[in-house]
């Protein structure tokens, strides 16, 4: 089966990432630039609620949010991977956890309650980084700068780094 995170990673302490991945289309692929994403945020998620007082979620696509961006940036040219994650249950993964997983995403979106974790680092195939092109934003300070062609130096010489068409452009607020 292919995962690109172990089963660790899906299930861990901080969060629970929703398996979309197990179809490949929906891990990563490039951008889809719109004249207006609005749409596609309104009919990503749909949030219903019971007579009973319980709530149902349909995640039509949650892939949409991820891959869909406004025209104006397609100067960018990204790919981009998605996961979806929720907070991990709190009784951990006992088979309670797994029964209510439903109404536990569903509780978390409701509420407005994110994973612990701020990023989840996924494995990147070696041959594929040393192909890519690092563009700095167009804000991107001399410092920053030097930190990234460091990392790039150290981690993947065989990169280009690129400075955005966008530098000399935008003014700092």
């Amino acid at each position: 089966m292919y995962s690109p995170l172990t089963y660790d990673q899906i299930c861990n302490e901080q969060c629970f990432v929703i398996p979309n991945f197990l179809d490949k289309s929906k891990f990563g692929g490039e951008m889809q630039y719109v004249p207006d994403v609005t749409d596609y945020y309104k009919e990503a998620v749909k949030l219903t609620f019971n007579p009973d007082g319980t709530a149902n979620v349909e995640l039509k696509s949650a892939n949409d949010l991820a891959i869909h961006k406004n025209e104006y940036w397609k100067f960018q040219e990204e790919y981009r991977f998605s996961l979806l994650a929720f907070p991990a249950p709190p009784t951990g993964y006992d088979q309670s956890a797994w029964d209510n997983m439903h109404h536990h995403s569903t509780n978390s979106i409701y509420h407005g309650v994110c994973p612990d974790n701020e990023f989840i680092d996924v494995d990147i195939c070696p041959t594929l980084l040393r192909s890519i092109i690092v563009t700095l934003g167009p804000l991107t300070t001399f410092s920053e700068e030097v930190m990234v062609r460091s990392l790039i130096d150290k981690y993947c010489p065989e990169a280009k780094v690129e400075y955005s068409s966008l530098k000399g452009m935008i003014r700092t607020k």
